[in-house]
């Protein structure tokens, strides 16, 4: 049972890039909220790929897209701080482990486990439950606090 907690939210308007990843999501029939997204250098939001922590996407996540900006342009709202609904991608998520974005054309945003060789990797949050890929679950976010080594 996905629940939230409201914190901080902020509006950013949605890079030109986000409408093609929209059209790409709704053909696979996939959602486009609830996942992680990142400020480009023009201000604007796009889902963020996987948080390496020698990447700069990683520190530019800035929280969860919570509606559905569907024109590049149009202002998104994203939460930064409190417990938000977020997707799961490949390999699920497990209550009370630390979560890093997925990187892929169709699971930008998703999150997933930190992997064992997690030093290469920036938490973003942690799961607050259980859930598979594809679905959605409670995550405390950590953005963008949450950029350092996920196991450190």
């Amino acid at each position: 049972m996905a629940y939230e907690i409201p914190g901080f939210r902020m509006s950013l308007p949605a890079a030109s890039e986000l409408t093609t990843d929209i059209a790409i999501l709704v053909a696979a029939g996939t959602p486009h909220v609830f996942r992680f997204v990142s400020v480009d250098s023009s201000g604007e939001i796009d889902y963020t790929a996987a948080t390496g922590k020698d990447t700069a996407s990683a520190l530019a996540t800035v929280g969860v897209l919570q509606d559905d900006p569907s024109v590049a342009g149009e202002p998104g709202s994203i939460m930064v701080t409190g417990v938000s609904k977020v997707e799961a991608g490949t390999g699920g998520v497990t209550r009370g482990q630390r979560v890093v974005t997925v990187d892929s054309t169709t699971s930008a945003g998703r999150i997933t486990d930190v992997t064992d060789n997690g030093d290469d990797q920036i938490a973003v949050g942690i799961a607050l439950e259980t859930f598979a890929a594809g679905e959605f679950g409670a995550v405390l976010l950590m953005t963008p606090g949450g950029n350092r080594d996920a196991l450190d």
